[in-house]
């Protein structure tokens, strides 16, 4: 998937105040910073194995409860998930 498709998929879920969101990241490297307008997602899995980053707009997801990554190259977290107040599951897969 790209970058394109991937922002063009987090504008509909935020259109759609979808409150478990998907994202398949396919060959991107990291998120765009549009992650952040999906205010109304409580739960989210993340996928991409080549996705190394996460963009500081993370942290203004402030209903997520979930965020579960699986098959990543995430070496880090930005320090904006400490923001993340409801947050209650963080996976790392």
């Amino acid at each position: 998937m790209s970058t394109e498709d991937l922002t063009t998929q987090i504008a509909r879920a935020a259109s759609e105040r979808q409150t478990f969101v998907p994202l398949d990241c396919g060959d991107s490297t990291t998120l765009p910073g549009s992650v952040g307008d999906l205010q109304a997602a409580r739960h989210m899995l993340i996928t991409g194995k080549n996705l190394r980053q996460l963009p500081p707009e993370i942290g203004r997801l402030s209903n997520l409860e979930t965020l579960r990554f699986e098959y990543t190259r995430l070496s880090s977290l930005p320090p904006e998930i400490g923001e993340l107040e409801n947050l209650r599951v963080l996976g790392l897969d």
